[in-house]
């Protein structure tokens, strides 16, 4: 069976939960999908779409996933603030494994531990500080056996490989996967379009979250930290939309990564985004039917 239509998610902290009100626009245009990719948190949600979950039943999980965070003051913005040469961790403010458990309950209520037991092809993206290449962590290494650009890894607790995607740098501790030292893929490839190219499929849809909002001077060394990594990921975030078949980009003015609280908003804002492309979304469905079955 050709592999047809992929969807590949943009990471951005709160800001990817706009991609849930996205999903919901092609559910209710009866759109599916092959095979999803995700950076950072959005490949915490394009693991639930591989689940074959609903959008509402996503919605409900991540803003679950919220309510933990904000409840157990996660990112509370004194912690994200203070020196690292006061703590006796130095390469990250908050201990990943904290977030790994609280991803780690939601998917054994589904009853998946390892990344091979996601039912469709899924891909997500961390950056291996060692040796500086991008890691996909997949249910589908076949595909990328003569990929020499990419590390591999197909056997992996899920929570563990969403961890590393999601590892932020400065605020989430590196994480330790075998000889590597993870960090946020966003670093290298914030929309992973490519790895869904080159496992095959047909068409790609991209969801990024791209804002021309400017840069106020802040001492905030959280607020520093998402402005050094936003000016990094542009570049390589252009190329990836241009090499994807469609993009639907969400604005999200005065909302940032770390904007807890503001999930549901986002949510709205992806599904109005989505709305208004409804033409360019109908267009792919009827290129689905008249040339793929």
């Amino acid at each position: 069976m050709k592999r047809k239509l992929g969807l590949a998610l943009s990471g951005g902290g709160i800001k990817a939960y706009c991609e849930i009100g996205v999903y919901q626009v092609f559910e209710e245009n009866d759109i599916q999908f092959d095979g999803f990719a995700g950076t950072s948190m959005g490949s915490i949600i394009a693991a639930f779409m591989a689940c074959k979950l609903s959008s509402s039943e996503i919605k409900r999980r991540m803003l679950e996933l919220e309510s933990s965070i904000i409840k157990d003051k996660l990112f509370k913005t004194g912690n994200l603030d203070l020196v690292p040469l006061v703590l006796k961790q130095t390469d990250g403010f908050i201990n990943s494994e904290q977030f790994e458990n609280r991803v780690k309950l939601h998917f054994e209520e589904l009853g998946i531990t390892n990344i091979n037991q996601i039912p469709e092809l899924f891909v997500c993206v961390a950056v291996d500080l060692i040796s500086g290449k991008p890691v996909v962590f997949t249910n589908d290494p076949k595909s990328f056996a003569k990929q020499k650009e990419y590390l591999i890894v197909s056997d992996i607790e899920i929570s563990k490989a969403l961890g590393a995607s999601c590892s932020f740098p400065l605020v989430f501790n590196t994480s330790k996967i075998n000889d590597m030292q993870l960090v946020d893929g966003g670093v290298m490839m914030n929309i992973p379009v490519a790895p869904l190219k080159t496992m095959g499929f047909e068409k790609v849809i991209s969801v990024s979250m791209q804002d021309s909002s400017e840069f106020k001077e802040s001492s905030s060394l959280r607020d520093i930290a998402a402005r050094i990594i936003d000016l990094g990921m542009h570049e390589s975030e252009l190329w990836m939309i241009a090499t994807s078949d469609l993009n639907i980009n969400v604005k999200s003015k005065n909302i940032g990564v770390f904007s807890m609280g503001k999930g549901s908003v986002m949510i709205d804002k992806g599904y109005k985004a989505a709305y208004k492309m409804f033409d360019e979304i109908k267009q792919i469905k009827i290129q689905k039917k008249k040339f793929w079955f």
